[in-house]
């Protein structure tokens, strides 16, 4: 029974934080090809320009 509750308390928090990092690499592995950074354009600007106020 004391190896049960060991298991628990122990083994799977430990199962769960590695499952989770390896699903956020994997995520992050998936998101990284062929994309450009975060809001910009290939040509450098944001777009922004076109959407602004006269």
């Amino acid at each position: 029974m004391i190896l049960l509750r060991d298991f628990v308390l122990f083994v799977l928090p430990v199962l769960f934080a590695a499952g989770g990092w390896l699903h956020a690499l994997s995520l992050r592995k998936r998101a990284q090809p062929g994309r450009a950074c975060e809001g910009t354009r290939p040509g450098g600007t944001s777009g922004a320009e076109e959407f602004s106020a006269p």
